[in-house]
């Protein structure tokens, strides 16, 4: 359900196992020093601490990451609820102190899904990177 859950689809060209492919990815994952990982048959599910939406690591800005293998193809879908209601809230908390709606909307655009859209830019850069990689294995 957009613009709450984002899903990039890639395919690759490789012979090597999902249990291969998902080991590259989770080494991947760690190397950005994300710990809260979870493996599965075909997937892999990150959860970022709470507390990463204000730092700076790899994946603060989503609260929920998945990886699936499916059919020569990498899915990851990611959520960024906690972005939105910060976004509503700190928006709320501007129309209250200019009562201007012009200027919030333009806020809450440019706070929302500018941080979306850079999250989507960011994201779609390290699938293309773990293709190549998957690729070369």
């Amino acid at each position: 359900m957009f613009p709450f859950t984002v899903i990039i689809i890639k395919q690759f060209l490789s012979d090597k196992s999902d249990t291969q492919i998902l080991g590259l990815i989770e080494e991947f994952v760690r190397s950005k020093n994300e710990q809260n990982v979870e493996r599965g048959s075909n997937s892999l599910v990150l959860k970022p601490n709470f507390f990463q939406l204000i730092s700076s690591r790899y994946f603060g800005l989503i609260e929920r990451g998945e990886f699936l293998i499916e059919n020569d193809r990498i899915v990851f879908k990611f959520n960024m609820y906690r972005l939105f209601l910060l976004g509503t809230i700190l928006c709320l908390v501007q129309y209250i102190g200019t009562k201007d709606t012009n200027i919030t909307l333009f806020f809450f655009v440019g706070i929302c899904f500018g941080n979306l859209f850079i999250a989507f830019i960011k994201y779609t850069k390290m699938i293309n990177t773990l293709v190549k990689e998957i690729n070369n294995l």
